[in-house]
């Protein structure tokens, strides 16, 4: 985990601050194990000036409009044969929503923080905005990776959690100067999710 900049997320969900966060999955090429990637972010301008920020030297940011402030990457669970792109995806949304779900306790934050997630995945960004909408009972019917799913979606309840997909790799359309905010939180993540295999613990 990447938390150098961990103080700034407390300091702006206090300050009531919209955070963004993006995720994605990843599936080894020999297809015997799967690894996430999430980030939670802020654009720059969005940061009010009482807030004390330094860009973490962890994530390469530099050449960003955003300051990622907690990051992180790790492995999926699951049997072999269930193993794949959707069920890595959902391990980095599921990372999302169980954080912020502990900080809103953490902090005692009086309201439900909000945080705009992105995922590229647009099939599991609507099997979860789906869920959300729906009745527990039925969680487990007819759903691909259930497990995961139905915690994403039980998680999500607690806190403001705006679900959006978001085209992935952006450095294959157009030059870096031209991307959003959240497509770079896209391109990290997809680089978090990559570094699972580079871990030495």
């Amino acid at each position: 985990i990447k938390s150098a900049s961990f103080p700034t997320l407390c300091d702006l969900l206090w300050a009531f601050v919209d955070i963004s966060g993006s995720s994605d999955g990843s599936v080894h090429s020999d297809l015997l194990s799967a690894a996430s990637g999430w980030l939670f972010w802020v654009h720059l301008r969005d940061i009010p000036e009482h807030v004390a920020t330094y860009r973490d030297l962890e994530v390469d940011q530099w050449d960003s409009p955003i300051m990622v402030l907690l990051a992180g990457t790790t492995l999926a669970h699951g049997r072999l044969s269930t193993l794949s792109s959707y069920r890595a995806e959902g391990s980095g949304a599921l990372v999302i929503v169980y954080i912020m779900n502990r900080l809103k306790a953490f902090l005692h934050l009086q309201s439900p923080p909000k945080v705009t997630h992105n995922c590229d995945n647009q099939g599991l960004v609507k099997q979860v905005n789906r869920l959300k909408a729906s009745t527990p009972a039925g969680w487990w019917h007819d759903v691909t990776d259930a497990d995961i799913l139905s915690e994403i979606a039980h998680q999500a309840r607690e806190i403001n959690h705006v679900f959006e997909w978001e085209q992935g790799h952006p450095e294959r359309r157009y030059k870096q100067e031209h991307w959003t905010p959240s497509e770079w939180g896209n391109h990290f993540a997809d680089g978090l999710a990559a570094e699972a295999w580079d871990r030495t613990d």
